[in-house]
């Protein structure tokens, strides 16, 4: 059976074994609240009509996002300075654990990312 992957998540866990995991409207901001999800890396699917108005940070590991349709520009915070990645379909990026980011999105965009979850961090922008 497919499975959509903007309303069930898949937990690839550290011993190689698939999870489903359902997506709540606060999944995001109780993450750490799920023991269950600290050990391995999310898959899921975004559609964006507009720039993320908060940025991110994984502490844990790199993201890999996928550009499926559509654009998008990531800005990635650097200590030092602020990376702006263009992306459209097809192409795909890895931002670095541990870097704040967000994604400005000129029209709309889709995209698979992979994430390891564990701790992740948001603020305002």
């Amino acid at each position: 059976m497919p499975i959509d992957l903007t309303t069930t998540y898949l937990l690839i866990r550290d011993d190689h074994k698939v999870d489903r995991v359902p997506v709540t409207d606060d999944f995001w901001q109780t993450i750490g609240d799920k023991p269950e999800l600290r050990a391995g890396r999310m898959v899921s699917r975004f559609i964006f009509d507009a720039d993320w108005g908060h940025w991110e940070m994984h502490p844990h590991g790199d993201e890999l996002i996928v550009v499926t349709e559509g654009a998008m520009t990531m800005v990635i915070e650097h200590p030092d300075r602020e990376d702006r990645i263009e992306t459209a379909a097809g192409d795909a990026i890895v931002v670095p654990k541990g870097l704040w980011h967000r994604a400005e999105v000129p029209e709309r965009c889709v995209a698979i990312f992979a994430t390891y979850g564990r701790d992740t961090q948001g603020r305002p922008r």
